[in-house]
């Protein structure tokens, strides 16, 4: 997931299944997420993330 969502965005956490994706990323909140270019994909839930972003399910 970092991969493909970073761009210049430092993954500090993994994903929590109840909150938004934005979490796992150094100094980004709800605000930041909104004008993002990933925007759609900072604001879902963890829980519905596809498993396309997990690396391990990939593998």
């Amino acid at each position: 997931m970092a991969r493909s969502v970073h761009n210049g965005l430092k993954l500090v956490d993994h994903l929590q299944f109840g909150t938004p994706v934005f979490c796992a990323f150094e100094g980004m909140t709800r605000s930041k997420s909104k004008g993002h270019p990933a925007a759609k994909l900072l604001l879902t839930q963890g829980c519905d993330v596809s498993l396309n972003f997990c690396p391990s399910y990939m593998a």
